[in-house]
């Protein structure tokens, strides 16, 4: 119908089964049927759509084909007004969900919601909305962030319970790597365009993410587990599916710990502040340069080429494209 929001016919399209997103729009509804018609406007799914339409913008432009390009802007720029109108709750200051049948948001706090953080559709106005719902410690802020669904919704649960029965895949309270990893690019997106107090916090994050993933914290004991309890960090081990990674740890740490964030003008070395005694990465090639990067404390050496600069946590080093 043009509204630039995308449906999701039902749960198990997105794999998610025993969730609050869906409960809201099909009360006690089948959970493992891709039903016909629409089930719910996803603001996940949505955001995808965002992103991929400016992908293939660009790439229509790179490509020489004009047409192409204007198609896609202006599916983009659809997508961007839905998102940010009708998808987007000003009161709340949440993203949210919308059902296809009312037209209305759903109003449940899920992690989803946190998704157009991580593109340029959340502006300045929004990131208050960010830190009062991701940085509470009574809806997501948990000791080992991110559930999937907010404390205090009705559902949650961080031992995988759903309407009193444990599940094999729960979303309704439990960290999933996947949701992890997109919210961890949201809030370091937001750190980075748009309020760089939160650079602390988006550090916070990834620590407990990367802890979370070793049982009891043992440096000898990592793991890849499904899904983990938001409060103890304890895996899924009752699935016995220890080798579920769906998500981009490594990347974060090359892109926030390391601070290698590749663009289209060249590469910015940025790390975060995590507080490190020494790390390094060494051998990295991006757009046509090799990189090491050495952090010492506060001090940071970036060699590039061969060539060596030195710098402090929070000031980034530019480097330009190679010659062709």
């Amino acid at each position: 119908e043009s509204s630039g929001m995308i449906d999701i016919l039902a749960p198990r399209e997105v794999g998610e089964r025993h969730s609050s997103r869906f409960e809201g729009v099909d009360p006690g509804g089948a959970r493992d049927e891709l039903s016909a018609g629409s089930r719910l406007k996803g603001i996940d799914v949505t955001t995808y759509a965002y992103s991929l339409a400016r992908a293939l913008e660009t790439m229509a432009q790179r490509a020489g084909h004009p047409p192409d390009a204007r198609r896609w802007r202006l599916v983009r720029e659809r997508v961007a007004t839905a998102l940010r109108s009708r998808m987007w709750d000003a009161g709340v200051e949440m993203f949210s969900d919308v059902d296809p049948s009312s037209g209305g948001r759903t109003g449940v706090k899920s992690a989803h919601a946190f998704y157009p953080y991580a593109t340029d559709i959340a502006e300045a106005h929004h990131v208050p909305g960010l830190e009062r719902h991701l940085l509470d410690p009574a809806e997501f802020w948990t000791p080992f962030p991110v559930p999937v669904i907010a404390l205090d919704d009705p559902f949650f649960s961080a031992y995988g319970e759903w309407k009193g029965q444990r599940r094999s895949q729960p979303w309704n309270g439990r960290v999933w790597a996947s949701v992890n990893s997109s919210v961890m690019d949201a809030l370091a997106y937001a750190a980075i365009a748009h309020a760089p107090v939160l650079r602390e916090e988006a550090a916070l994050l990834l620590q407990r993410f990367v802890r979370m993933m070793f049982h009891d914290g043992d440096l000898g004991r990592p793991n890849a587990y499904e899904h983990y309890n938001p409060q103890r960090g304890q895996a899924s081990v009752y699935r016995g599916l220890d080798d579920v990674q769906r998500s981009w740890v490594a990347d974060h740490i090359i892109s926030y710990v390391m601070g290698i964030r590749p663009h289209d003008g060249g590469i910015t070395v940025d790390p975060f502040p995590f507080g490190l005694e020494r790390a390094e990465i060494t051998r990295v090639r991006a757009r046509g340069r090799a990189l090491e990067v050495r952090i010492a404390g506060s001090r940071v050496l970036v060699t590039v080429d061969g060539a060596t600069r030195e710098t402090s946590l929070g000031e980034p080093i530019e480097s330009p494209d190679s010659a062709p």
